[in-house]
């Protein structure tokens, strides 16, 4: 099964620091959604049901996309290993555009 890491940070004034990692195994999502401010966590969140939509609708499987305010905790995805075939960079770019999307969603409104 091909696998891949996704990797976005972004800043905003109101929300803060934000970051989004997604593993992608086949056509199998795990992600983690992080934000420093209070306000952009929960606005995150609340996108959260639109974001699985999106990726559901591209032909994923969304095993579990967690949120927190912690940036710790993002090295607990990042290193969890992926031993397989390198998933193909078409695929991580379009599931990219689609996260990208989602997140500009929440900071425009």
């Amino acid at each position: 099964e091909e696998s891949g890491k996704i990797q976005i940070s972004m800043e905003d004034e109101r929300f803060g620091n934000i970051a989004v990692d997604v593993k992608v195994s086949g056509q199998k999502i795990k992600g983690l959604v992080l934000c420093n401010q209070r306000q952009g966590f929960e606005a995150l969140q609340e996108q959260g049901s639109a974001l699985e939509q999106d990726l559901a609708n591209a032909g994923y499987s969304v095993k579990n996309i967690s949120y927190g305010m912690d940036f710790k905790s993002r090295n607990e995805l990042l290193n969890a290993g992926t031993h397989r075939q390198e998933a193909d960079t078409s695929q991580l770019y379009q599931i990219s555009k689609i996260l990208v999307r989602s997140v500009t969603a929440v900071i425009r409104k």
